[in-house]
């Protein structure tokens, strides 16, 4: 069994060699700072509705013109993302689990990346367990956390809450495909399995999936991000508005 430093090392270097803006940062002395962090954690004490809402003025701000239907699917899109990526990480890379609500996020005006957690990780100790299992849990904990965090933007914008968690589905699945596509150390049939599992531990069957073709691997998307009322000239290629579901 490691030590709480080496697995906070293992984190570390796994998420940011994965995304290099999932970065492991010293907080200590700072862990609650009000507007500058969002926590998933129900103790409330820790709420982060003001961290969201200075976010989404922000967004307002740096994008006037491209209206309320954006602000909020991206704002949204920002204070899950690094949740995903690190669970992802963690499962398929240190075959170990996380506790999501641990996680604290660093919010930075227009962007929320950088991380820090609340006391130091348990040691990787999960090495005999199957994958299977590994995903079942990590989904199902990341699925409550990310509920508690929903429920916190609901003083700043509308969201639908079948929108919300599309948009996650298609992040998990993602996420997936990159990471392998990076190692080239499994076949489209085995990400693809891996996603199925993904999603129903995360109760969001159907709501995101993959399409293989000759063992490549193409992200369906079931929602939009809204990012062409940002710029219609620069459409996300996998857009749901331009594929029939």
């Amino acid at each position: 069994m490691k030590t709480a430093n080496n697995t906070t090392l293992q984190i570390a270097e796994n998420t940011k060699s994965f995304h290099p803006y999932l970065i492991l940062e010293n907080h200590s002395g700072n862990k609650n700072k009000l507007g500058t962090t969002i926590s998933s954690t129900k103790d409330r004490h820790s709420d982060s509705s003001y961290t969201i809402s200075q976010l989404y003025k922000a967004l307002k701000i740096h994008y006037p013109t491209a209206g309320p239907r954006y602000w909020s699917a991206r704002c949204w899109n920002l204070i899950y993302w690094q949740l995903v990526y690190i669970n992802i990480v963690c499962v398929h890379r240190l075959h170990s689990l996380i506790e999501t609500d641990s996680i604290i996020q660093h919010a930075r005006t227009i962007s929320v990346y950088g991380y820090h957690f609340i006391d130091r990780p348990n040691a990787l100790d999960n090495k005999n367990s199957g994958i299977e299992p590994l995903i079942n849990n990590a989904g199902i904990n990341l699925r409550e956390s990310l509920e508690v965090i929903f429920e916190q933007t609901a003083c700043s914008f509308k969201l639908s809450h079948k929108k919300a968690f599309r948009l996650v589905a298609a992040t998990s699945l993602n996420a997936l495909v990159t990471l392998f596509t990076k190692t080239n150390q499994y076949r489209a049939q085995d990400i693809d399995c891996y996603a199925s599992s993904w999603l129903s531990a995360m109760t969001l069957e159907g709501e995101a999936d993959l399409l293989i073709n000759n063992d490549q691997v193409e992200l369906v998307r079931k929602a939009c991000c809204m990012h062409y009322l940002l710029d219609p000239n620069n459409c996300c290629t996998d857009c749901p508005r331009f594929m029939s579901t």
